[in-house]
């Protein structure tokens, strides 16, 4: 069986589109392939979440914040599934993809705005059990 492609989009792609692409790599790999982009891409990666994908093991330097635009050129892999991770993204008017997918939404708190690191660590923890707990549904149904 092909492993399906997921794109995870949010607005910014650096935080939870971003830790989302690395929990599918590093759990999920045997059956997805984890991809991330946002609508108005920052252009940087939450310092937070880079230290913790470094402690999860990720390679980091295979990250950063990209347009979903990317996914429209041919090098890009076909998307099977579509995943928005934010309410704002969710609304936003998307490319017309070149092929037909599974859409899902997941309205995931966004930690970017906590100032405080302790807290800051905390909330990304939160989000990453948030997502490993979609993504285990997720792996039983595909």
């Amino acid at each position: 069986m092909d492993k399906k492609n997921i794109l995870f989009l949010c607005t910014g792609n650096s935080a939870r589109s971003i830790l989302s692409e690395v929990i599918t790599n590093t759990f999920y790999g045997d059956k997805f392939n984890g991809f991330s982009a946002g609508s108005q891409p920052s252009g940087k990666i939450n310092q937070g979440v880079l230290t913790f994908c470094k402690e999860l093991g990720y390679p980091v330097e295979k990250l950063h914040s990209k347009s979903w635009d990317v996914f429209l050129e041919k090098e890009y892999p076909k998307i099977d599934i579509l995943i928005t991770v934010c309410d704002s993204a969710a609304k936003e008017v998307c490319p017309i993809w070149p092929n037909k997918m599974d859409m899902i939404h997941w309205g995931l708190a966004d930690p970017v705005g906590e100032k405080d690191n302790k807290k800051l660590m905390l909330s990304i923890n939160q989000l990453y059990e948030k997502i490993d707990s979609n993504l285990k549904s997720l792996y039983k149904k595909y």
